[in-house]
This record gives C-alpha cells, structure tokens and sequence, in this order.
C-alpha cells in the first residue's frame, strides 16, 4: 500500500458524506488496517457486478467509473463516479446483500474498498458516522425516487434533467456535468428521440438553467434545473 495512495485516500473520505469532517490522520489509521485495500482497474473491467456478494464499502481514488442497469447488450446509464464518490454503502447492511447495479471503469481508476467488519469499527468508535450514514441512505432513497419517476412517466425534458442531477461535479465554484457517453447512446438510456433529446437541451439552454458546450454541460442555475426534471 502506497503511503501517496493512503494520504490521498484519507483526505477523500475525510469529505464524503459518510465520514465528512473527520480528521484525515485519523482515517489514514484506519486505511493502514488489513480490512482497507486498494484496487486498480482497467478501461472497461467490471468493479462489481448485479447479483454478487456486497461485503465491502467502495470509494473511488482515482479515475470514474459508469454505474449503469440491465444487460451487457442493453444498459440504461445511471450515474458516473468521479474520486470521492461512494459505492455499496445502501447494499453493505441491508438483507439483500449484493449488487443491483453494474460499475465499469471508463477509464484506469483507484477503488479503496472498506470492509464491513472496518466499517462496523469506525462508526462504533465515532457515533456521528453512523448519523451521517443514515443521511446519506436517505439522500439515496430520495434521488433514486425522483429519478424512477422522471425515466417512468416524464418528459424529454425532465428525464434530461434527471441525467444531469445524477451527474453533477462541484468544484469550487463551478458546477458542470462532462458527458462520458455519445448523444446516440444518451437518447437510448433516456429512451427518447434524438431530436426530443436536441430540443429539451435548448429549452434548458433558454431556461437559463444550463449552458452546453459539446460534452460539457455547465450548470448555470441548480434550482431552475431541479424544476425541469420536476415538470
């Protein structure tokens, strides 16, 4: 285990939802215990697969990866990982403990994988965790809501806008979606017409919601964004 590896580990967690505000040196103490391990992956390599076993709990480090559902032939895009982004954590504890999702690296990427025996061990120690982790399963259950139903029964416009909440990136003072996926394969996740696809961008464009520029999208206005993947 790289002592880079570990620092750049530590500070990560340190700002995830589940272990946010902790002290960094104290969570590299915990990266130094055989129950955290790093592992690499190449382009398109599986990380995890629906149906295995879920015992551990997934950071990324370095890289993204698409987290994706259906069949090898025919997926439907969920979301994109980028560094610092978590994994596994709504399966870890629950009764059906494996995947639903299939995560593919898009490009050669770091995952830290937490075991669950590691994880039971910090937030004994450090009750807040446990609080945070709640939050963040509630946060979950709450997109994953308003995404069924914006891909189920919403407009062209709304299941855009969907796609691009899933995929948000904030940093500093930018907040943008960089599209890992052709706009033919985006208008078969979103199962919508190309030209419906064409038109939703320009009424969000309008809107003042977004600005896009090729397979960058900037986010111009969150809240407005928000109201299209609502109406």
């Amino acid at each position: 285990m790289k002592r880079d590896q570990v620092e750049a580990a530590s500070a990560l967690l340190a700002r995830s939802p589940i272990f946010w505000g902790a002290d960094p040196g104290s969570l590299k103490q915990y990266l130094l215990r055989s129950g955290a391990s790093f592992q690499p992956f190449e382009r398109g390599e599986s990380i995890c697969l629906p149906g295995t076993h879920n015992d551990s709990l997934g950071m990324l480090v370095a890289g993204s990866a698409q987290v994706s559902k259906g069949g090898a032939s025919h997926h439907v895009l969920m979301s994109t990982l980028q560094e610092g982004d978590l994994f596994g954590a709504v399966t870890l504890y629950g009764t059906h403990d494996y995947f639903v999702t299939r995560i593919t690296a898009r490009a050669c990427c770091t995952v830290l994988f937490l075991t669950k025996a590691l994880v039971d061990e910090m937030i004994l120690q450090n009750p807040r965790f446990a609080r945070q982790y709640i939050a963040y399963l509630s946060d979950r259950i709450y997109f994953l809501n308003s995404k069924i139903d914006a891909f189920t029964g919403g407009s062209a416009e709304s299941r855009l806008a969907a796609y691009l909440i899933a995929n948000l990136v904030q940093d500093r003072d930018k907040t943008y979606v960089r599209m890992h996926t052709s706009m033919n394969q985006l208008t078969q996740s979103l199962d919508i017409a190309r030209a419906s696809l064409y038109r939703a961008f320009e009424q969000m464009e309008k809107a003042g919601a977004i600005r896009r520029e090729g397979r960058m999208v900037s986010i111009l206005n969150l809240q407005k964004l928000r109201e299209c993947c609502e109406g």
